[in-house]
This record gives C-alpha cells, sequence and structure tokens, in this order.
C-alpha cells in the first residue's frame, strides 16, 4: 500500500488521540489512587475524613466527645500510605472542662496516618483560649509562635524544639523547645525563658530556665526565676530557686510562692534574702502582702548610711500604689543601722523577739515608727575615738517615731525599762523603771566644707524621763580598780529626769542615794553623768556606812569603825547636799548636823573628804565664833591619877564646842576647833582661840573597841576657864581625861593663874589641877624653885 499524504495525517491524528487518552488515563488513575488511600485510613485508623470543597478534615472522638479536628485547604500524598503534606493547616483541640477548643495552625504540616504525627518544620502558631469559672466571658488567649511543631494526634501533645515566642494580654516572652498537653492543659516551656511584661512600676523582665503553665491551676511553675522591673535609680531585681505563680483569668498574677535562695533588691536600696516567699498581687500586678519565712536577712544602703538586720519571719505589707507601709519581723530580731561617718557616725543596734516597722508609703520608703516587743533593747553609739558615746534603752515594749532620713527622734518603753549612758572614761550609768520616754536630738550639722553638702551629725539623747520604781546604778571605768561592789553607787526614786544638753539626772518622789560610805536621801537629787557627782536638796538625810572591810581607809589606825568610832552608824541632816564621785568629798549645807551616838557636830556647812577622812565643818564670816556647834562625851578613867586624888571622882564628862571652824582627822581622831572656841560641859567653861580634842576608844570587856569618847584636850591662846569658884588663865592648857587633870602653862611675861574668891590667886610656871579637887599643884612659881602643894579647904 502506497503512503500518501492523506494517509498519513490520518496516522498522526489518531496517534495524537491515543496519547490524550493515555494522559487522561493516568490522571484518572493518580486521582483514584489518591481517593482511595483516603477512603481506606477511617477503615484502619477509626477515623472519619471526608474530602469537601474546602479541602481536607481529619477528626476524633472520645466517648461521644470531640477531641480535636484538623481541616487543611490542600491534601498531597507523594508515596503511597506514607506521606501526606496538608497546607493551610488549623487544629482545634477541645478543652474537656470548658469545652471551648485550643488552635494550632500554620502554613504546611506533614502528615504521617500511620504514627497519626503532624508536624511541621516552618513557623507554626499555638492558640490556648481561656474563659472565666462560668464559661462566658472569654479573656485574653495566649499566643505562640513556634518552630519545628510536632503534633502527636495519639497523645494529645505538640512539642517543639527551636524558637517559641508567645503573647497574651500585656505580656509577651520568648524560650526554646516547648510542649503543651492538651488532655493535661498543660504548656511546659523547655529552656532559656524571657518574659516581659508592662508593669504599674515600668517594664519587668522575668526570665527563667524552665517553666511549666498548668492550665488547670491557672498557675505557672518557673525554675531558677529572675526578675527585672525598672531601670536606672528606679531597677529593683531579685532570684530565686523555684516559683510558682497562681494568675487569674486574664492571665495576671494574682500570688508568687518564691522557694529556695529568695533575693530581692528593691528600687530604693532595700535587699532581702529568705528561704521562702509568698506575695499577693493587686489586678494592677502591685504587691499587697509578701511573707518571707525560713530566716529573713535584710540590707538597705542609702545616701546617709547603711541598715541590715535579721529574723525568723516578716510580714510585708502594701498600699494601693504598691509601696510597703509596714514590716512585721518576729523571732530574734536584730536590726543595724550606721548613720553618717568619722566623729558624725550614728550607729544603732536593735534587738527583740518582734519589731513592726511602720513606713510612709512612699517610694523612698522612708521608716515612721517602730514598735519592739519581747526583750527589746535599742543601743546607740554616737562618734568616734574619744568622743564616742554609748546609751542603750531597753523596756518589753518599744515604741520609735522616726523623722526624715530614718531619724530618730522619741522612745517610749513600758515594762522592766533600763536607760544605760556610757560616758567616754567607761563609767556607765544604768536606770530602770516601769516607763521611760527618750526624746532625741536632731540630727543636724555643719559640712567640712561648704561643698559637701548638709552634713548630717551623730544623734545624743536630748531628755529622757523615767517612771515607777526607778533604780539608777552607777558603775566606775574598768581598770579604775573600783569595780567591784565597794565603787558602784545606786539611788532609787519614784521619778528620773535626764537632760542631755547638761548631762545630768535629777530625782523626785523619794529619791534615794548610796554607796558604800553613806544612804542618802532628800525631796529631789540631781546626778551628773560625767563626774558621777550627786547634789541632794530639800530635808536630806545622811547615813554614814562602816568603813567596809578591805577599803582604803580601814588601814589607818582606829579606822575600823565609823567616823567617830564605835558601831553605830553616823546621820547628817541639812537642807542642801553635793557629793562628789571622784574624790569622795561631801559638802552638806542649810544648818547641817552631823551626830553618832551622844556625839553631834551642826554647821552652816559640814564637808566630808573619804580619801583624806578629815571633816571640816565651817561657816559664813558672819556668824564669827559661833558657826560651828560639836558637842563630844568623854569618860573618865581615874586609875592613874595621884594617890591623893579621889578615885572615880569625876562622872563622865560632856565637851559642847562652839568656833567658827572645826576640822576633824578621822585618822588621827583628832578635833581642831579654831576661830575663837567656847567648850562648856561639866567640866564648867573654856573660852580660848583654838581647841583640839583627842579621841579615843574604849575597851569593852568582851576586849573589843568600844564607843569613842574625848581622851585629852589642848587648848591654845588666851585660855580662860571658868568651874565653880575657881577661874583659870593662861596660853595652853592641856586636859586628861584618863585621871581628870588639867595642866595650865602661859608665858615668861604673863604665866598661868588660879584664883579663888575666897583664898586668892595661885601662878606659877605651870599648874595642875584636878576635876573635882581643890588641889592645885605648882611648878616654879615666881621666887620659890621648889614645887609646892596648896590646899584651900572647902567650905
Amino acid at each position: 500500500m502506497a503512503w500518501t499524504v492523506e494517509r498519513l495525517r490520518r496516522i498522526l491524528v489518531a496517534l495524537a488521540a491515543l496519547l490524550v487518552l493515555v494522559l487522561a488515563g493516568s490522571v484518572l488513575y493518580g486521582r483514584w489512587r489518591l481517593r482511595r488511600a483516603t477512603q481506606d485510613l477511617p477503615a484502619r485508623l477509626g477515623l472519619q475524613i471526608q474530602q469537601s470543597t474546602q479541602g481536607f478534615v481529619l477528626s476524633k472522638s472520645e466517648g461521644g466527645r470531640p477531641l480535636f479536628t484538623l481541616r487543611a485547604s490542600r491534601a498531597v500524598q507523594f508515596k503511597a500510605g506514607s506521606r501526606v503534606v496538608l497546607h493551610q493547616v488549623h487544629i482545634d483541640l477541645y478543652n474537656q472542662s470548658t469545652g471551648v477548643p485550643d488552635t494550632i495552625s500554620g502554613d504546611k504540616f506533614d502528615y504521617d496516618p500511620h504514627g497519626q504525627i503532624v508536624s511541621s518544620s516552618g513557623e507554626a502558631r499555638i492558640v490556648l483560649h481561656s474563659s472565666d469559672s462560668t464559661g462566658g466571658h472569654t479573656q485574653p488567649p495566649v499566643q505562640l509562635v513556634t518552630h519545628d511543631l510536632t503534633f502527636n494526634q495519639k497523645s494529645g501533645v505538640a512539642a517543639c524544639s527551636g524558637l517559641v515566642t508567645f503573647a497574651t494580654g500585656r505580656a509577651s516572652g520568648q524560650a526554646v523547645g516547648a510542649t503543651y498537653d492538651a488532655k493535661q492543659a498543660r504548656l511546659v516551656l523547655e529552656s532559656q525563658i524571657v518574659f516581659r511584661a508592662n508593669m504599674s512600676s515600668g517594664p519587668a523582665v522575668v526570665q527563667a530556665t524552665h517553666a511549666v503553665y498548668d492550665r488547670k491551676e491557672s498557675a505557672v511553675q518557673l525554675a531558677q526565676p529572675r526578675f527585672v522591673s525598672g531601670s536606672g535609680s528606679q531597677r529593683s531585681h531579685g532570684s530565686a530557686s523555684a516559683a510558682l505563680v497562681a494568675l487569674r483569668p486574664d492571665h495576671t498574677a494574682r500570688h508568687l510562692d518564691a522557694t529556695g535562695a529568695v533575693d530581692l533588691f528593691s528600687a530604693n536600696g532595700a535587699h532581702i534574702q529568705a528561704p521562702s516567699l509568698q506575695l499577693d498581687l493587686s489586678d494592677a500586678s502591685r504587691p499587697q502582702h509578701a511573707s518571707f519565712t525560713g530566716g529573713v536577712h535584710l540590707e538597705q544602703t542609702q545616701k546617709d548610711g547603711e541598715t541590715s538586720g535579721q529574723a525568723t519571719t516578716m510580714q510585708v505589707a502594701f498600699n494601693t500604689q504598691g509601696h510597703a507601709t509596714t514590716a512585721n519581723l518576729a523571732g530574734a530580731v536584730r536590726l543595724d543601722q550606721t548613720i553618717g561617718s568619722g566623729t558624725a557616725t550614728s550607729v544603732r543596734h536593735l534587738v527583740s523577739r518582734q519589731l513592726m516597722l511602720h513606713l510612709t508609703g512612699a517610694a523612698t520608703n522612708t521608716l515612721q515608727s517602730a514598735d519592739a516587743t519581747g526583750d527589746a533593747a535599742m543601743r546607740v553609739v554616737d562618734g568616734s575615738g574619744t568622743k564616742r558615746r554609748r546609751s542603750s534603752v531597753a523596756a518589753q515594749k518599744l515604741h520609735m517615731q522616726f523623722a526624715g532620713r530614718d531619724e530618730l527622734r522619741t522612745l517610749t518603753g513600758q515594762q522592766q525599762t533600763r536607760l544605760t549612758l556610757r560616758a567616754a572614761d567607761g563609767t556607765t550609768d544604768t536606770s530602770t523603771g516601769d516607763l521611760l520616754t527618750v526624746d532625741m536630738q536632731p540630727r543636724v550639722g555643719k559640712p567640712a566644707h561648704p561643698s559637701s553638702g548638709p552634713g548630717i551629725t551623730g544623734q545624743q539623747i536630748a531628755s529622757a524621763v523615767q517612771t515607777g520604781h526607778v533604780v539608777l546604778q552607777q558603775i566606775p571605768p574598768e581598770g579604775t580598780g573600783s569595780t567591784d561592789s565597794s565603787g558602784i553607787s545606786t539611788a532609787t526614786a519614784a521619778r528620773a529626769v535626764y537632760h542631755g544638753a547638761t548631762e545630768t539626772l535629777t530625782l523626785t518622789g523619794d529619791p534615794v542615794f548610796h554607796d558604800s560610805q553613806l544612804v542618802m536621801n532628800a525631796a529631789q537629787m540631781t546626778v551628773e553623768r560625767t563626774s558621777g557627782d550627786v547634789t541632794a536638796a530639800g530635808g536630806v538625810q545622811t547615813t554614814l556606812l562602816r568603813a567596809a572591810k578591805g577599803a582604803p581607809h580601814a588601814a589607818a589606825p582606829n579606822a575600823g569603825n565609823n567616823l567617830f568610832g564605835g558601831d553605830q552608824p553616823g546621820h547628817i541632816i541639812a537642807e542642801h547636799a553635793v557629793l562628789h564621785h571622784a574624790s569622795g568629798d561631801a559638802l552638806f549645807t542649810g544648818r547641817a548636823r552631823l551626830w553618832q551616838g551622844a556625839d553631834s557636830i551642826e554647821a552652816p556647812q559640814i564637808a566630808i573628804s573619804q580619801k583624806t577622812r578629815l571633816l571640816t565643818a565651817s561657816g559664813p564670816a558672819a556668824c564669827a565664833a559661833t558657826c560651828v556647834s560639836a558637842t563630844f562625851l568623854g569618860t573618865q578613867n581615874a586609875s592613874g591619877a595621884k594617890s591623893n586624888a579621889p578615885p572615880n571622882a569625876a562622872p563622865p564628862q560632856v565637851f559642847h564646842v562652839v568656833s567658827a571652824k572645826l576640822v576633824y582627822s578621822d585618822a588621827e581622831r583628832q578635833a581642831s576647833f579654831t576661830g575663837g572656841v567656847t567648850v562648856t560641859g561639866t567640866l564648867g567653861v573654856l573660852k580660848t582661840r583654838q581647841a583640839t580634842l583627842l579621841l579615843a576608844s574604849a575597851t569593852t570587856s568582851k576586849g573589843q573597841a568600844g564607843p569613842m569618847s574625848v581622851s585629852k584636850m589642848t587648848a591654845r591662846g588666851g585660855v580662860r576657864l571658868l568651874q565653880p569658884g575657881r577661874i583659870a588663865n593662861g596660853e595652853h592648857l592641856v586636859y586628861a581625861a584618863e585621871d581628870g587633870r588639867f595642866t595650865l602653862t602661859g608665858t615668861p611675861a604673863a604665866p598661868p593663874k588660879v584664883s579663888d574668891a575666897e583664898h586668892g590667886t595661885v601662878s606659877g610656871r605651870k599648874l595642875t589641877f584636878y576635876t573635882g579637887t581643890q588641889e592645885i599643884m605648882v611648878t616654879g612659881a615666881p621666887g620659890r624653885p621648889a614645887e609646892t602643894h596648896t590646899t584651900v579647904p572647902k567650905k
């Protein structure tokens, strides 16, 4: 058959038609294979798959409740029974409690029908929806953008290992790696979490190494959380080992429970450390209440100084602006504060079982007042070096009021109050009472240089008032040798007032002062803190105590007893008295009177020196020779009298002495009267310019020292003795109580004379006569070299 053009054309047309049929068959066969593959899956997986105009749809239910629904705009299967590529995917994961679905979406996913795994190598989004308890108003969702996301249909878990960004409400953040369990309603952020939020105080950043968001509990667990809020001078930050954050439905924090090495730094310089912290937050994310437990340590550094403290627990309350208003510390509380520097340093140490701090509630958080209870004590150290002063206030309840810059203004103590003041030389004054109020001097000073700012000085006590069973004790400094009981002085009163400017303590309400030397009471007493001197006024009554065994003056002869010897105490009354602590001197004024047993001294003023053991009685020039009035008892032991003197002829003698001045030496047991002296008593009347009485102690039947009495009297200068029926004149007179003997001498120009109205006058170089007899012994009479005895008979 010949090939013609027409025949060739027909053959080409037939081949083209056949090719079209083959291509159409291939397309129809491929589509049949895809339909067959998708139609076989429900039988194998228990799923319902339908092909619609919208694309691919896959859903699963359990117990009649939907678990998830997967939708895709297009599905492409590359290999039979293995990989299916889904485009424009949207997966609804139904919340089993509320029924509100969460969603996973992305542009392209791989679907493994056999493993029931949906995965995306690119970007995928997860939206976690929430609703309130009534299921009504829907709150802002949590939105996550993930990379390398895998969703397991069997477990309902979506996981990714790449970068994750998330946002909800006013917050956003990122992490590396995430897992979302739809059944457990739990989102896990694996690592490198950074959370940013806009707080009322400014932007805040929270970092953590691991985080778990539990939607059922509305809580977030954080591992190794760290936060930073604000910037610059308003920056605050903190950290902990772990934290649990309870959320509101709008995903704002309502409560924080941090544990393990909680470390917080506030914008105002406060630093708090504790093993545990519980924090309640307001709707505006501001703190409302904080509870630190397990041992709290706090520090604060400010422009003017530093504060540190510790306690077992601390509760902090905040106002609506998030500023602290109160801080309640409990359990072995200690608070230390240092303000200023150098000589202007003020250091405060406070201890108690519980301490409530009241703050101003402003951004600066300035301390307003404080209440310490349970063995509360505040110790204050001001200045440095030789100018350092120490004071402390203690009570069962202490209330402290502060001014600006944490400046201490007042302290009020109740129950078992104690005020301790320590001077620069180490002398310590301590007073106790029922109630105590202390006012502090304002902490204001001048700068060292005009350009260095206003400057600050350490605080000192301006005044203090203590009432109710007040007991004051003064202890000398260490190393003075007087720290035993002999060097301690004590005073009691109903009220004590301390004046810081003069450093004096005034006692009223039956005050009583006593030390190892004396006991004194008066209407009012004033104690000088620096010197320890005591001034008493109004009905002063003093009792001189026996010298303590081993006291410095006890080693002197006859110094084992009181001022005038014997076992009886000495007493002094006056209108005013001044006791000088350092020297041991005492001055009594206002017609002072001293007595011990039958001996007494009265004068406008009486001065006693404990160290020299001298007593001086005197008065103004106006009273002349009548300023001093003294009475001493003398006893006569005539065992040594001459044979012609009747034994025991004289009764016990009384010496009443009036003079301008008296100086008594307790070491020598000698009383010296000067300035015109008059001695009256059973011996007669003696007038002279000066007289000295020597005291001695008689020995009792038990061999002990008895009361002191006049053993000898010496008169010098213009001596004139008046006795019944006798007048004696001379320059020097000695009386010996042992035998009642008088020895009278004169000068060559004026020899002694004894005159008798009936028998005349006897004169000689020395005249000796006795009490109770008219016998006179003349030695060296004019014109008579030999001794002559003359007896004048009595009528």
